[in-house]
């Protein structure tokens, strides 16, 4: 993603804005436009979304929609990030995850040095991890995330690598990072209230369409896979309605319409 700014897409594609957070945005024909913290409103055919469903419900406002959006539940994850200096650690693997019967304050250690070698330190052997804890048991066992202790979580972090992988060095380096609503917790019924927002939005005739992980998958091929189902359509339609033909009947591919993607 870091190289799309600089890729000389802008000027075939549209404009992107960069830390821009997205302030409010109407989907109702006429009038469709987005408008971005401390600018005006960009206008526009069709909105296609993939910030978190919280964060789009307070940029739609006082649409019905916002109300089903803002449903969707999310939880604070607490993310410690763990160098080793010199050990001894051979296992090929994305990382595991642990069973909530064991300890359900865990989610899962990452092997970072193995799914992302070229990011360790140069100067000497080093084997990094991330462990990821809390989710939905956050407030039960670290409490307000706006206040929590990062002593209490560093302490279980390197405990739970101790206890898993038989790591029980003191770490080069430990650092703690609270990353507050950052993934969807689909609870009993999310398809239904997914299902409802699909046809709010059919009935209501709203120009937008949702991606991203507040919906059909938290996954990143979810995402890549929700992405394109609900996107490919919309190059269609734009380019009959702007260029006059099909795409899936021409061997060129033309650029596509004036999409804002928030």
């Amino acid at each position: 993603l870091a190289v799309i700014p600089s890729s000389g897409i802008n000027a075939e594609y549209g404009d992107i804005y960069d830390n821009s957070p997205v302030d409010h945005i109407t989907v109702r024909n006429p009038g469709v436009s987005v408008t971005v913290k401390g600018g005006r409103p960009r206008h526009c055919d069709h909105v296609v979304s993939a910030i978190p469903s919280f964060a789009l419900a307070r940029a739609l406002r006082d649409e019905e929609i916002g109300d089903r959006l803002a449903e969707i539940q999310f939880v604070d994850v607490a993310l410690v990030s763990v160098e080793f200096r010199d050990i001894n650690f051979d296992i090929e693997a994305f990382g595991c995850l642990l069973p909530s019967y064991e300890n359900p304050a865990v989610l899962g250690i990452i092997f970072d040095s193995v799914i992302l070698p070229g990011s360790d330190t140069k100067q000497y052997n080093s084997r990094r991890f991330s462990v990821m804890m809390g989710g939905e048991w956050f407030a039960k066992y670290f409490g307000d995330s706006n206040s929590c202790d990062h002593d209490l979580i560093r302490t279980m972090a390197l405990d739970t690598i101790k206890q898993y992988l038989g790591i029980g060095d003191t770490p080069s380096q430990c650092h703690v990072d609270i990353l507050q609503n950052c993934i969807p917790h689909y609870t009993v019924g999310h398809r239904n209230k997914v299902s409802h927002l699909y046809r709010l939005i059919k009935e209501e005739n709203l120009r937008l369409s949702l991606i991203g992980n507040s919906y059909n998958g938290a996954g990143v091929p979810d995402c890549i896979a929700n992405a394109i189902d609900h996107t490919e359509p919309l190059h269609v339609i734009m380019n009959e309605r702007y260029y006059g033909y099909n795409p899936a009947l021409e061997e060129d591919s033309a650029p596509r319409g004036d999409l804002f993607q928030s």
